[in-house]
Protein backbone atom coordinates (compact mmCIF):
# COMPACT_ATOMS: atom_id res chain seq x y z
CA UNK A 1 0.00 0.00 0.00
CA UNK A 2 1.29 3.32 -0.57
CA UNK A 3 0.59 5.92 2.32
CA UNK A 4 -0.01 8.38 2.76
CA UNK A 5 -1.55 8.25 -0.78
CA UNK A 6 -3.79 10.99 -2.67
CA UNK A 7 -5.80 9.48 -5.77
CA UNK A 8 -7.19 11.92 -8.48
CA UNK A 9 -9.77 10.51 -10.85
CA UNK A 10 -10.47 13.25 -14.05
CA UNK A 11 -13.78 12.89 -16.55
CA UNK A 12 -12.61 15.49 -19.28
CA UNK A 13 -14.92 17.21 -20.97
CA UNK A 14 -15.02 20.39 -22.81
CA UNK A 15 -18.52 21.39 -20.86
CA UNK A 16 -18.36 19.91 -17.56
CA UNK A 17 -14.98 17.92 -16.53
CA UNK A 18 -15.29 15.72 -13.77
CA UNK A 19 -12.47 15.99 -10.89
CA UNK A 20 -12.50 14.00 -7.85
CA UNK A 21 -9.37 13.35 -5.72
CA UNK A 22 -9.38 11.02 -2.87
CA UNK A 23 -6.99 10.64 0.00
CA UNK A 24 -5.86 7.95 2.59
CA UNK A 25 -6.90 9.27 6.29
CA UNK A 26 -3.15 10.41 6.87
CA UNK A 27 -2.94 12.90 4.26
CA UNK A 28 -6.73 14.14 5.69
CA UNK A 29 -5.53 14.92 9.24
CA UNK A 30 -3.22 18.00 7.27
CA UNK A 31 -6.82 19.56 7.31
CA UNK A 32 -8.61 19.20 3.84
CA UNK A 33 -11.00 16.88 3.29
CA UNK A 34 -10.95 13.24 2.55
CA UNK A 35 -12.75 13.39 -0.77
CA UNK A 36 -13.59 16.29 -3.37
CA UNK A 37 -15.49 16.47 -6.11
CA UNK A 38 -16.05 19.28 -8.60
CA UNK A 39 -16.45 20.16 -12.04
CA UNK A 40 -15.03 22.30 -14.53
CA UNK A 41 -15.50 23.68 -18.57
CA UNK A 42 -17.97 26.20 -20.60
CA UNK A 43 -19.86 25.79 -23.67
CA UNK A 44 -18.15 26.64 -26.43
CA UNK A 45 -19.32 27.85 -30.14
CA UNK A 46 -18.44 25.69 -33.38
CA UNK A 47 -17.17 28.65 -35.27
CA UNK A 48 -14.69 29.61 -32.59
CA UNK A 49 -11.32 30.53 -34.25
CA UNK A 50 -8.37 28.13 -33.11
CA UNK A 51 -6.42 30.23 -30.61
CA UNK A 52 -9.92 30.62 -28.78
CA UNK A 53 -10.30 26.97 -28.87
CA UNK A 54 -6.63 26.07 -27.60
CA UNK A 55 -6.86 28.54 -24.74
CA UNK A 56 -10.31 27.47 -23.55
CA UNK A 57 -8.55 23.69 -23.46
CA UNK A 58 -5.80 25.03 -21.71
CA UNK A 59 -7.43 26.63 -19.09
CA UNK A 60 -9.63 23.97 -18.52
CA UNK A 61 -6.37 21.58 -18.13
CA UNK A 62 -4.87 24.32 -15.89
CA UNK A 63 -8.34 24.62 -13.96
CA UNK A 64 -8.08 20.69 -13.55
CA UNK A 65 -4.31 20.61 -12.04
CA UNK A 66 -5.02 23.18 -9.77
CA UNK A 67 -8.31 21.73 -8.48
CA UNK A 68 -6.05 18.36 -8.34
CA UNK A 69 -2.60 19.82 -6.80
CA UNK A 70 -3.21 23.55 -5.17
CA UNK A 71 -6.15 22.75 -2.72
CA UNK A 72 -4.43 18.93 -1.27
CA UNK A 73 -0.90 17.85 -0.71
CA UNK A 74 0.73 16.00 -3.67
CA UNK A 75 -1.45 13.22 -5.37
CA UNK A 76 0.24 9.99 -5.65
CA UNK A 77 -1.36 8.68 -8.62
CA UNK A 78 -4.14 10.35 -11.38
CA UNK A 79 -6.84 7.81 -13.29
CA UNK A 80 -8.01 9.65 -16.62
CA UNK A 81 -11.14 7.77 -18.42
CA UNK A 82 -10.11 7.27 -22.13
CA UNK A 83 -11.51 8.87 -25.03
CA UNK A 84 -14.86 8.23 -26.50
CA UNK A 85 -13.27 7.07 -29.77
CA UNK A 86 -16.67 6.05 -31.11
CA UNK A 87 -18.12 9.41 -31.02
CA UNK A 88 -18.17 11.92 -33.46
CA UNK A 89 -20.22 14.33 -32.21
CA UNK A 90 -19.38 17.41 -29.63
CA UNK A 91 -15.73 18.65 -30.60
CA UNK A 92 -14.16 15.61 -30.38
CA UNK A 93 -10.62 16.84 -31.83
CA UNK A 94 -10.93 19.44 -28.93
CA UNK A 95 -11.71 16.96 -26.72
CA UNK A 96 -9.07 14.65 -27.60
CA UNK A 97 -6.38 17.96 -26.93
CA UNK A 98 -8.01 18.05 -23.33
CA UNK A 99 -7.28 14.98 -23.21
CA UNK A 100 -3.79 14.78 -23.98
CA UNK A 101 -2.76 18.10 -21.99
CA UNK A 102 -3.89 16.93 -18.84
CA UNK A 103 -2.26 13.66 -19.50
CA UNK A 104 0.82 15.72 -20.19
CA UNK A 105 0.39 18.34 -17.08
CA UNK A 106 0.39 15.40 -15.16
CA UNK A 107 2.62 12.96 -16.45
CA UNK A 108 5.82 15.61 -17.51
CA UNK A 109 5.24 18.30 -15.42
CA UNK A 110 3.77 17.24 -12.16
CA UNK A 111 5.19 13.52 -12.26
CA UNK A 112 2.40 11.99 -11.55
CA UNK A 113 1.86 8.27 -12.24
CA UNK A 114 -1.20 8.46 -14.96
CA UNK A 115 -3.51 4.97 -15.48
CA UNK A 116 -6.15 5.42 -18.66
CA UNK A 117 -9.04 3.28 -17.24
CA UNK A 118 -11.99 2.75 -20.23
CA UNK A 119 -15.87 3.77 -19.60
CA UNK A 120 -17.23 0.29 -19.56
CA UNK A 121 -14.38 -0.31 -16.74
CA UNK A 122 -15.66 2.33 -14.97
CA UNK A 123 -19.33 1.38 -15.53
CA UNK A 124 -18.46 -1.76 -13.68
CA UNK A 125 -17.07 -0.62 -10.97
CA UNK A 126 -19.57 1.75 -10.01
CA UNK A 127 -22.76 -0.49 -11.39
CA UNK A 128 -21.33 -4.22 -11.81
CA UNK A 129 -22.44 -3.54 -15.45
CA UNK A 130 -19.89 -2.51 -18.37
CA UNK A 131 -23.28 -1.25 -20.54
CA UNK A 132 -25.14 0.40 -18.19
CA UNK A 133 -25.96 4.32 -19.05
CA UNK A 134 -24.27 7.73 -17.03
CA UNK A 135 -27.83 7.98 -14.96
CA UNK A 136 -27.18 4.81 -13.55
CA UNK A 137 -23.78 5.26 -12.83
CA UNK A 138 -24.69 8.51 -11.03
CA UNK A 139 -27.61 6.97 -9.00
CA UNK A 140 -25.23 3.87 -7.91
CA UNK A 141 -22.40 6.32 -7.01
CA UNK A 142 -24.53 8.50 -5.09
CA UNK A 143 -25.65 5.25 -3.20
CA UNK A 144 -22.33 4.18 -2.48
CA UNK A 145 -20.65 7.19 -1.19
CA UNK A 146 -23.25 9.58 0.73
CA UNK A 147 -21.07 11.21 2.05
CA UNK A 148 -19.29 12.56 -0.70
CA UNK A 149 -21.43 15.69 -2.63
CA UNK A 150 -22.00 14.29 -5.89
CA UNK A 151 -24.08 16.81 -7.94
CA UNK A 152 -23.73 15.24 -11.79
CA UNK A 153 -22.65 12.58 -13.89
CA UNK A 154 -19.03 13.52 -14.59
CA UNK A 155 -18.65 13.63 -10.75
CA UNK A 156 -20.01 10.15 -10.42
CA UNK A 157 -17.33 9.27 -13.22
CA UNK A 158 -14.49 10.54 -11.75
CA UNK A 159 -14.96 9.59 -7.84
CA UNK A 160 -15.56 6.18 -9.63
CA UNK A 161 -11.99 6.77 -11.03
CA UNK A 162 -10.55 8.09 -7.40
CA UNK A 163 -12.44 4.97 -6.13
CA UNK A 164 -10.55 2.11 -8.50
CA UNK A 165 -7.35 4.13 -7.87
CA UNK A 166 -7.52 3.87 -4.36
CA UNK A 167 -8.54 0.34 -4.40
CA UNK A 168 -5.30 -0.51 -6.88
CA UNK A 169 -2.71 1.37 -4.43
CA UNK A 170 -4.22 -0.95 -2.20
CA UNK A 171 -6.30 1.79 0.61
CA UNK A 172 -10.11 0.63 -0.84
CA UNK A 173 -12.74 3.61 0.06
CA UNK A 174 -15.54 0.95 -0.28
CA UNK A 175 -16.79 -2.49 -0.56
CA UNK A 176 -18.09 -3.40 -3.51
CA UNK A 177 -19.61 -6.71 -4.68
CA UNK A 178 -17.10 -9.14 -6.70
CA UNK A 179 -19.09 -8.03 -10.21
CA UNK A 180 -17.92 -4.97 -9.61
CA UNK A 181 -14.49 -5.69 -9.20
CA UNK A 182 -13.95 -7.49 -12.39
CA UNK A 183 -13.12 -3.57 -13.39
CA UNK A 184 -9.75 -3.92 -12.03
CA UNK A 185 -8.65 -6.56 -14.40
CA UNK A 186 -5.86 -5.71 -16.11
CA UNK A 187 -5.05 -2.33 -14.35
CA UNK A 188 -1.71 -1.86 -12.55
CA UNK A 189 0.18 0.52 -10.98
CA UNK A 190 2.53 1.95 -13.66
Amino acid sequence: MIDPAIVIGVDPSLTAAGVATAMTPECAEYGDDQFKVATFGRAGKNDEPLYTRLERIEVLADEIRDQAVNLMQWPSLMLIETPAYSQSTGKTHDRSGLWWEVVRIFRRELEIPVIEVSVQKVKTYATGKGNTGKQAVLLEVARRYPHVAISNDNEADAFTLAAIGMRLIGAPIDDVPKTHLRAMEGLEFP
